[in-house]
Formats: C-alpha cells, sequence, structure tokens
C-alpha cells in the first residue's frame, strides 16, 4: 500500500494523552487517524457525534436580539426586503 505523509497542528498535551491512549488499544497515532478518516470515508460522515451548528458568541447575541425585536411591539417592521432595502437609502 502506497502512503502519503500528511502534517497536522496539535496541542502537544493533546497529543500526548492520545498516543497513551491509543497505546492502550495497541495502535498508533498514525493507525488510529487512519481509522478515523477510513470511518469517515466509509460512513460518509464524521463517525462520532457532534454539533454541526457551532454557533459562536456574535451568533448567539444576533439570534437573541431577534428575539429582543419580535417581542418589542414598537419595532419597526417590513412587509417586504424591498421595503428594508429602501430604507437604507433614507
Amino acid at each position: 500500500m502506497k502512503t502519503t505523509n500528511v502534517n497536522i497542528k496539535m496541542d502537544p498535551e493533546i497529543k500526548k494523552q492520545a498516543s497513551l491512549l491509543f497505546k492502550e488499544f495497541g495502535m498508533t497515532m498514525s493507525s488510529a487517524i487512519n481509522l478515523f478518516v477510513r470511518t469517515a470515508i466509509e460512513q460518509n460522515d464524521i463517525p462520532f457525534e457532534y454539533d454541526r451548528e457551532i454557533t459562536n458568541k456574535e451568533t448567539l447575541e444576533a439570534f437573541e436580539e431577534g428575539e429582543r425585536l419580535l417581542a418589542d411591539k414598537n419595532a419597526k417592521r417590513y412587509s417586504s426586503f424591498k421595503e428594508i432595502l429602501d430604507s437604507l437609502d433614507d
């Protein structure tokens, strides 16, 4: 089997902990990463549960602002996107 080198950046402590864990399973870091990649390809997905929607602080604040505006009966309302764009020219 042909191979190629892949370089990744990783926190040194995480690398140390992962290497120790994989060693308990009789694996190297390389074999564990290969297993992950092969499984991801086979499943056409990340082979463990994860949150695809990673929301940052700015996005959360924008959602909260939207909720506040929806609850505010005095907030300006628009009936179309064109109306919103036209209001920007004012």
